[in-house]
C-alpha cells in the first residue's frame, strides 16, 4: 500500500526502526486503530519482519517497544496479559499463528479469561 500510495524510494525509508534503534532512540509502539486492526503481535511482527531488511530488529526489542513503561509494582493494581503460545518470545514467523491471550487484567481486576 506504501509503495503504491507514496513510490517505492519514500516506502523503503518508512518507518527506519533498525537505525533509529541503533542509534540508541527509545522506541515505542502502539496500534493505529481503528485504521489498522488492534493487534499488539501484528506490530511486534512487523518490527520482526520489516519491509525493508535493513530496518529490522529482533523480537526482544519489538516485544519491549511495544511493552516499555509498563512495570508491576508490589501493592499496586496490576494491568497485564497472560499469554500461551510463548516459551519466552516466540520466534514470529512473517506470517501464521501468534499467541493467544488467556487472561487480560486491567487495574487488579480480571477484563478477559480465556478459560471461563
Amino acid at each position: 500500500m506504501y509503495a503504491e500510495r507514496l513510490g517505492a524510494e519514500r516506502a523503503l525509508a518508512m518507518n527506519p526502526l533498525g537505525d533509529l534503534a541503533r542509534a540508541g532512540v527509545p522506541l515505542a509502539f502502539g496500534s493505529d486503530s481503528p485504521v489498522t486492526p488492534f493487534d499488539p503481535w501484528a506490530g511486534v511482527s512487523a518490527a520482526v519482519w520489516h519491509h525493508n531488511p535493513l530496518q529490522r530488529i529482533g523480537v526482544d526489542a519489538a516485544f519491549a517497544a511495544h511493552t516499555g513503561g509498563c512495570r508491576l509494582v508490589p501493592g499496586a493494581p496490576a494491568t497485564y496479559a497472560v499469554w500461551t503460545g510463548t516459551s519466552g518470545l516466540p520466534e514470529l514467523a512473517a506470517t501464521g499463528t501468534r499467541p493467544r491471550c488467556l487472561r487480560t487484567v486491567l487495574r487488579g481486576r480480571i477484563a478477559f479469561d480465556a478459560l471461563r
